[in-house]
């Protein structure tokens, strides 16, 4: 038997379409055995399957001489050896900075299957990130944790497959014999809309791409389901749906301050800015509805009018998902770092059925699956 290493990419079909799948259902339960030990306490029996899984696929990736990745693989396991012998405590932060490292190895892994050149470098980099965690005294594993969560959330863009085409500045497709459905006007319209939506971004530099990403999501989301809403309307509300944000008080955007009283009032009140400069130029009744409802929750506690329901519309429902998972997955200005995706999607999914509609959670659920959650952090 030779003793040759062999590349993964060079293997036969099946070598790899096994090793494929295997890591795929590897990298599932990892995550899934995280998001679960955080929610009922850490297991050290359940701890050790991730390991021996981590630890397969990290001997697969020697093999092929992938050993840099392999090294990130290990380190993870060191991480979770030192929890398991008591070195470190598991909290929420530690929870995220494993489950990102698992996001990470997988987007790794995928590269290597896929024969796509890889940045040694940021390899490298999230590698120590995660490795500072293995010599952290008690009392700066926060601060270590954080400084982590900060350099994998700014490293999520880097691992969108090139194969994800961004669209461009107006994302809805165009109907089928009918190239001026949108009119002179609506074209004009989408780009005030625009226009307005990137100088608020501009001044607020924590939204920049913000609502593009948003757009994206959701007219995938929508296309996905058939698309049951006017795409342009769609477009429109994206634009627009936070632009009521502008006119309320500074200090609880920029902290984790909660509103209250009067800020309070004024929070509950920002969809009816954008939706009344939609109705006041004309033509976007159904994106008015959008805007007005897109903080209306399933179970009536929602704002500005707490409708439930049937009573949401579509659009709607679809905005809500899109701009919350955007949130949570992204850096804000009270919070240095984006949560990994994966504990994103499970706190979306553990809201179906009261704060989200269980049929769109369902298309959602799709979408990221499908895309890998490239629509979210792609330029």
């Amino acid at each position: 038997m030779s003793t040759e290493l062999i590349d993964i990419a060079d293997a036969d079909g099946d070598v790899i379409s096994d090793f494929m799948e295997d890591s795929r259902e590897a990298f599932e339960e990892i995550e899934s055995v995280l998001i679960g030990l955080e929610r009922g306490g850490f297991d050290v029996e359940s701890a050790n399957a991730i390991m021996r899984r981590l630890h397969s696929l990290c001997c697969v990736l020697r093999l092929g001489s992938h050993v840099k990745v392999a090294e990130f693989g290990e380190t993870m396991i060191a991480v979770l050896d030192r929890i398991c012998a008591g070195k470190l405590s598991f909290d929420p932060l530690i929870t995220d900075v494993l489950l990102f490292s698992a996001e990470h190895l997988r987007r790794y892994t995928e590269a290597v299957l896929a024969n796509q050149p890889m940045n040694e470098a940021r390899l490298e980099n999230n590698r120590d990130a995660l490795s500072l965690l293995l010599r952290a005294e008690p009392g700066d594993v926060a601060d270590i944790a954080q400084d982590a969560l900060e350099e994998f959330s700014e490293e999520k863009k880097l691992y969108v497959p090139d194969a994800v085409v961004p669209y461009g500045k107006a994302v809805s497709p165009p109907q089928d014999g009918a190239a001026d459905v949108r009119g002179v006007a609506k074209q004009a319209d989408l780009a005030f809309f625009r226009d307005l939506m990137d100088r608020i971004e501009y001044c607020n530099p924590d939204w920049l791409g913000r609502g593009q990403k948003i757009l994206k999501l959701a007219a995938e989301m929508n296309r996905t389901a058939g698309m049951p809403v006017d795409a342009v309307q769609l477009e429109a509300a994206a634009f627009m749906h936070d632009f009521g944000m502008v006119f309320l008080p500074g200090e609880p955007l920029r902290s984790s301050t909660a509103f209250a009283g009067e800020q309070k009032t004024a929070l509950h009140e920002h969809p009816l800015i954008g939706a009344e400069l939609l109705y006041r130029i004309g033509g976007w009744d159904e994106a008015v509805r959008i805007v007005m409802q897109h903080h209306e929750r399933e179970d009536g506690k929602g704002y500005p009018e707490g409708i439930s329901a049937e009573a949401i519309c579509d659009g709607a429902k679809i905005l809500a998902i899109a701009d919350t998972i955007y949130a949570m997955t992204h850096k804000q200005s009270y919070r240095s770092f984006g949560r990994p995706l994966l504990r994103a999607v499970a706190e979306i999914n553990s809201c179906a059925g009261t704060q989200f509609s269980k049929p769109w959670v369902e298309v959602f659920n799709r979408v990221i699956r499908e895309s890998g959650g490239a629509l979210l952090f792609a330029d």
